[in-house]
């Protein structure tokens, strides 16, 4: 299962205004959650930015559960990888 539309990373890394935001995030955490019941060794998630990533190279966020690929995970995270 692959998401609808890619999601811009100033939607997810902000806390949701409304309730239809909410549920979009909700709807996204449901997708990447059905993905991972994949075949573990060939488990792949969708990141918000559409980009597919092996599950172990995938980024979780403890506080709002979803996965990010390399570069949304730094935006995310608000770290600066050198």
């Amino acid at each position: 299962m692959s998401l609808a539309r890619p999601i811009p990373a100033e939607v997810i890394d902000r806390k949701p205004a409304n309730d239809g935001e909410l549920w979009e995030r909700r709807e996204l955490i449901y997708a990447q959650s059905l993905q991972l019941g994949a075949t573990v060794l060939r488990a792949t998630v969708t990141c918000p930015c559409g980009t597919t990533v092996a599950l172990h190279a995938a980024f979780q966020c403890f506080y709002c559960r979803l996965y990010f690929c390399r570069l949304c995970a730094g935006r995310h995270f608000s770290e600066d990888r050198q």
